[in-house]
C-alpha cells in the first residue's frame, strides 16, 4: 500500500446490551476485514477512495455505507444497534400477557377450588334452616 494514498478506517462499536458477549463481523468492498467486540473499534487500513462497509451478525445485516476516505487520515464510523420504536411497546406488552396469563390462571384456580368445595357440600348433604323446639 502506497503511503501517501494509505490511510485508516476506524469502526467503532459502542457498549450495548444487544449481543454484548459477541463480535460484529465488519465487511469493506465485500470482504470481511475483522470483527469489533463490545465498546472496542476496529482500525483498518485501506487505500484512498470509496469504499462500501457494511457488519452482520447472524441474518441481521446494516445498511451499505458508501464511505469516502482521503489519504493521510482516518475517518471514524460506528456501527451498534439501533432500537426500533416498537422496542419501547415491547415491556408494557409483555407485562401485559404476563397479567392476562396470571389472572387466567388464578381464575382457573378459583373455579377449580370452588368447583370442589362445590361437590364436597353436595356429597355431604343439603343445606337447612331448622327451628328448635324448646320445652
Amino acid at each position: 500500500m502506497n503511503e501517501a494514498s494509505s490511510c485508516i478506517l476506524e469502526i467503532i462499536r459502542p457498549s450495548m446490551y444487544f449481543a454484548k458477549y459477541r463480535s460484529y463481523p465488519i465487511f469493506v468492498d465485500g470482504e470481511k476485514v475483522g470483527s469489533v467486540k463490545d465498546g472496542a473499534a476496529l482500525e483498518v487500513p485501506l487505500q484512498s477512495g470509496s469504499h462500501n462497509v457494511w457488519s452482520k451478525i447472524d441474518w441481521k445485516k446494516s445498511n451499505t455505507a458508501e464511505i469516502r476516505i482521503e489519504a493521510g487520515k482516518t475517518t471514524r464510523i460506528k456501527v451498534g444497534y439501533k432500537k426500533k420504536k416498537g422496542m419501547k411497546l415491547l415491556l408494557p406488552v409483555a407485562l401485559g400477557l404476563v397479567a392476562i396469563v396470571a389472572g387466567a390462571t388464578l381464575g382457573i384456580v378459583l373455579l377449580t377450588v370452588f368447583g370442589f368445595v362445590g361437590i364436597l357440600m353436595a356429597r355431604v348433604g343439603d343445606l337447612f334452616l331448622e327451628e328448635e323446639t324448646s320445652t
